[in-house]
């Protein structure tokens, strides 16, 4: 997992050729591009959306992980608490796909400001949606990215 400003996005190069290329988008004019409909940037490969979101109470969340995909989750407007944990941490208690819904206790909490961004790499336990304080509205873009054939 990676915590990181967009103004830093450069430093991550070199993990992988599709995660180079998200990050070479993360500019002002890729992401005015990305709207409420998947945009498909490299087919199934590196997919990208943006979402309008309300943050919610912890107790609302589920972790959730992916085998194939790596997330890079980018916060464009508000606040967003987001928990981690190892996925073999967590029970699993359903799976669709590439996605595993999971449950038990994080390992650490990060909060996203605009600008910022994680990347959740396969076997990254992921809780998104948690409110700082009150529930408040988000806006996340959220990149899909191939990195296990």
């Amino acid at each position: 997992m990676i915590v990181a400003d967009i103004r830093d996005a450069a430093l991550y190069r070199g993990i992988h050729p599709r995660l180079d290329r998200v990050l070479g988008m993360l500019d002002a004019a890729n992401l005015a591009a990305i709207g409420t409909d998947v945009l498909k940037i490299e087919g199934d490969e590196i997919f990208a959306q943006r979402f309008h979101l309300q943050t919610v109470p912890f107790d609302e969340t589920f972790f959730e992980a992916h085998a194939r995909y790596a997330d890079v989750q980018l916060v464009v407007e508000g606040c967003e608490q987001m928990d981690i944990a190892p996925a073999y941490t967590l029970e699993q208690y359903e799976h669709r796909g590439d996605f595993y819904a999971l449950r038990g206790e994080k390992k650490q909490s990060i909060v996203l400001t605009p600008g910022q961004f994680a990347i959740f790499l396969p076997g990254d336990a992921h809780r998104l949606k948690i409110a700082v304080g009150e529930p408040a509205p988000v806006t996340r873009i959220l990149f899909k990215v191939l990195m296990n054939e």
